[in-house]
C-alpha cells in the first residue's frame, strides 16, 4: 500500500514538473537541470552546516591557503558555498572575530599600521560586524565602503576580506599621501578631498576646522588602539626589557630571547612610540 502510495506522489510530482516546463517555456530539460542544481546546493550547504557549523574550517582555509579566499567567494556567487551573509553570521562568535581580528593584524602588519588600529577601524564602523547596515549616505558592508568607491575598487563592499583589504591599503594610502597616521583615518571617514582641503587652507591646523565627528572619529580609534597595546603587554608571557632614547624612558615587554630578536622589539616599540607622538600632534594632543 505505501509503495502504491509513493508511486502517486512521485507521478504528482512529475505532472507538475511538466507543467511548469510548459508554462516556463524551458522545456522539461532546462527545468530538470534547476531541479538538480538546487538539489546538488542543498547537499552542498547541508554538508557545510554539519561539518564546519561555525565556519571555522572555512575561514582557517581562507586565511592560510593561497587562493583559498578566491574560491570559496566563486563557490558562494553560484550558491555552493555560504553566502557572504552567512558567513558574518557564522563569524559572529568568539572563534570567528578572532579569526578575523588575525586577518586584521596580518593588514597592520603589512601597510605598516599601528598594531590594532585596522581592528579599531572595523569596531568603529561596524562594531566588528554586529551592526552592519548601510548608512544614510549609502555606504555599505562591515567597513562602509560606498558602492561607487567598491565598484571602482573592483570588490564587493559585504565580502569581509576584500573590503578590510581595500581599507588597510585606503588608510595607508592616504596616511602616505598626507603625511600623517591622524589624517589618514580622518581621510576614511571625511574623505580625502576634504582633508585635502583642509591642509590646504589651514596647514598644521587642519585638525582644529575638521568636522567633529571626524576628530570624535580619530580619537576614538587612537584611544582604541592605545587600550590594545596596553592589555597585549600587560597579559603577553614575557621579560620585560628597559631602553631609553631621546629624552624617553620606555619598558618593552618582549617574548624573545636572543639579542638580535630583542633589538628589533626595541626597535619596533620606538617606531610605533614615534608614530604615536605624530598622530597626537597632528591631532592637537599634545
Amino acid at each position: 500500500m505505501s509503495a502504491l502510495w509513493v508511486g502517486s506522489k512521485f507521478l504528482a510530482v512529475l505532472r507538475n514538473v511538466q507543467l511548469l516546463a510548459a508554462a516556463s517555456g524551458a522545456g522539461l530539460g532546462g527545468i530538470s537541470k534547476l531541479i538538480a542544481a538546487a538539489g546538488v546546493r542543498y547537499v552542498a550547504h547541508k554538508g557545510l552546516e554539519t561539518a564546519d557549523p561555525g565556519d571555522q574550517t572555512g575561514r582557517w582555509f581562507d586565511n592560510n591557503i593561497p587562493g583559498a579566499a578566491i574560491l570559496d567567494n566563486l563557490a558562494s556567487k553560484v550558491g555552493l558555498g555560504r553566502s557572504y551573509q552567512e558567513q558574518d553570521e557564522a563569524s559572529q562568535t568568539p572563534a570567528g572575530i578572532a579569526d578575523r581580528q588575525n586577518v586584521l593584524s596580518q593588514l597592520d602588519r603589512k601597510y605598516s599600521l599601528p598594531a590594532g588600529t585596522m581592528d579599531a577601524l572595523w569596531a568603529q564602523e561596524s562594531s566588528r560586524g554586529k551592526n552592519v547596515k548601510d548608512s544614510p549616505a549609502g555606504a555599505q558592508g562591515d567597513f562602509q565602503i560606498m558602492p561607487d568607491v567598491a565598484k571602482e575598487a573592483h570588490i564587493d563592499p559585504h565580502n569581509w576580506r576584500q573590503s578590510a583589504s581595500y581599507a588597510a591599503m585606503r588608510v595607508a594610502h592616504d596616511r602616505d599621501l598626507f603625511d600623517s597616521l591622524a589624517a589618514g583615518i580622518a581621510s576614511y571617514n571625511a574623505g580625502a578631498g576634504r582633508i585635502a582641503g583642509l591642509q590646504r587652507r589651514y596647514g598644521n591646523e587642519w585638525p582644529s576646522h575638521a568636522p567633529q565627528e571626524t576628530i570624535d572619529y580619530v580619537n576614538s580609534i587612537s584611544r582604541a588602539v592605545d587600550a590594545a597595546n596596553q592589555r597585549a603587554s600587560t597579559n603577553s608571557n614575557s621579560h620585560t626589557v628597559t631602553n631609553t632614547f631621546g629624552d624617553t624612558h620606555m619598558t618593552v615587554n618582549t617574548k624573545a630571547s636572543d639579542p638580535r630578536e630583542v633589538a628589533r622589539a626595541i626597535k619596533s616599540a620606538q617606531d610605533d612610540h614615534q608614530r604615536r607622538l605624530t598622530w597626537q600632534a597632528n591631532m592637537g594632543l599634545t
